[in-house]
């Protein structure tokens, strides 16, 4: 009896091993982009909240050296185009709304002594995106 030797590779293991490196470069790929695209995200979404940090540190030194100035703006909300070019496609508003209630016996709105000061920062990558922050402040408190 004979034993027929085997030389070499079918062209069915061939074409089935290029299957299953092609398989795992795409999902590879595929992965890679993903893992691309959600860093992008997140960079963006941190220099939005940096921004509205920025804007809402501003707003604190405004209230702390200005004095009567901070409280006799708050009656007219701000909208702004970027902060500098470092935050180009980025624009951002300020809201104010004043403060009262049970949890907050000292704070009445005839006085306008409370306010909750809100920066929304707005940009658009792949979507519109929006962030919010917002801040307690309070006359002599």
């Amino acid at each position: 009896m004979k034993i027929k030797k085997q030389l070499g590779q079918s062209v069915v293991e061939l074409v089935f091993a290029m299957a299953l490196l092609i398989l795992f470069l795409t999902g590879a790929v595929v992965a890679l982009l993903m893992a691309v695209g959600a860093r992008g995200e997140s960079l963006a979404r941190k220099k939005a909240a940096r921004l509205a940090e920025i804007i809402m540190e501003t707003k604190t030194g405004d209230k702390l050296n200005g004095g009567d100035t901070f409280w006799n703006s708050l009656s007219t909300p701000i909208s702004g185009v970027p902060w500098t070019d470092e935050y180009e496609g980025y624009t951002y508003s300020i809201g104010y709304s004043r403060v009262e209630g049970d949890d907050y016996p000292t704070c009445k709105v005839d006085l306008s002594n409370c306010v909750d000061v809100t920066v929304t920062v707005n940009w658009i990558r792949d979507k519109t995106n929006k962030l919010e922050l917002k801040k307690f402040f309070g006359k002599g408190l």
